[in-house]
């Protein structure tokens, strides 16, 4: 028996205006929520309709960065990607692949298991995260550790490796992990069993974006992203520096909870993506905006945010999950610099 389906027309009319309606209302309460003044939007009229698509644009002089290649990711389901020695790594549901700057393949290799993160040590050993757990591959490829699962919660979105240690954030549980180098637990930092963790640090993670960034001289940066923060720590949890604002508008950090994924350039500042509006932002250590990277826009109408990697000369490498595409940005030269 085929049953009808079909919403009758009234039905359809109510359904459709209440749609409308909760738009309407999202987009003022949102505007309202990151409203920020001298970064975002100021409060909206009452029944004034936010155009968000506005915050995908971009003036060119905002934007401090030109792309110079982009290529296709080379591995299914591509989801991660680190800087290496010889270039780039890229991970993905079906193994790993190595990458010249400008896409040219080096090598591959394969494992059991979708990837969600990775991150490359002095040494150039590999550190591949999976749902719950870390492998470690020797630069050749071949496997050289495979550590103990973080446990049945643990849904684990980035890996850094800090001197002579590693840290791995875990959203399912909003816990950074330490460990040394041979996979043993060290400790904790954030939200353990009894709410405490070390360093007496909350992280608000609502979706599965959490990461965490080396961030020299036995530091790393993880960012809260319900708090719209990011933290240098030390150790087992000293907080060096914090600083973020969440808004709209160009130095702020859009949505409930970004961002999303940041990575740490050669003098010390950070480039962070979002999500929601998947733009690419570069400050200093202090919090400083400096500029954008690359404008929402870019990345078409997609709403993911992009995993990030800076390369030793400054590059900035960007994993463009949407498309299953490297890019890779220099900074545009300043017209004083002669470039």
């Amino acid at each position: 028996m085929i049953r009808n389906t079909e919403t009758p027309s009234g039905q359809q009319g109510l359904t459709a205006a209440l749609i409308f309606g909760s738009v309407v209302l999202l987009a003022i309460l949102g505007a309202w929520q990151f409203a920020d003044e001298g970064v975002a939007p100021a409060r909206p009229e009452a029944g004034q309709v936010v155009d968000f698509a506005a915050f995908r644009r971009a003036d060119p002089d905002d934007i401090g960065f030109r792309e110079m290649q982009c290529f296709p990711s080379v591995v299914t389901g591509a989801s991660g990607l680190c800087a290496i020695d010889s270039g780039i790594c890229v991970v993905g549901s079906d193994g790993a692949v190595f990458l010249r700057e400008d896409g040219e393949e080096l090598g591959r290799f394969a494992f059991s298991g979708a990837a969600t993160c990775v991150a490359a040590g002095p040494d150039q050993k590999i550190y591949i995260g999976f749902r719950d757990r870390i492998a470690v591959y020797l630069p050749s490829g071949l496997p050289a550790a495979d550590w103990s699962s973080f446990g049945e919660r643990a849904v684990i979105t980035s890996v850094a490796v800090v001197d002579n240690g590693v840290v791995v954030a875990d959203s399912g549980t909003r816990t950074v992990w330490r460990l040394d180098k041979g996979g043993r637990v060290l400790g904790r930092i954030g939200n353990t069993e009894n709410g405490k963790g070390e360093g007496a640090l909350r992280f608000i993670v609502p979706s599965p974006y959490f990461d965490v960034a080396d961030g020299g001289d036995g530091t790393f940066w993880v960012a809260n992203p319900g708090e719209q923060r990011l933290m240098r720590l030390f150790g087992a949890g000293e907080r060096l520096e914090e600083w973020g604002v969440g808004g709209m508008g160009l130095g702020a950090f859009c949505g409930c909870c970004n961002p999303a994924h940041i990575a740490v350039l050669p003098d010390g500042g950070l480039v962070t993506s979002e999500k929601g509006i998947p733009r690419i932002s570069e400050y200093s250590s202090a919090g400083e905006y400096r500029t954008l990277v690359a404008s929402a826009g870019t990345f078409g109408l997609s709403v993911r945010p992009a995993d990030l990697a800076v390369l030793k000369g400054g590059h900035i490498v960007v994993l463009d999950t949407e498309a299953q595409m490297v890019r890779v940005f220099e900074r545009v030269p300043s017209p004083d610099s002669g470039g």
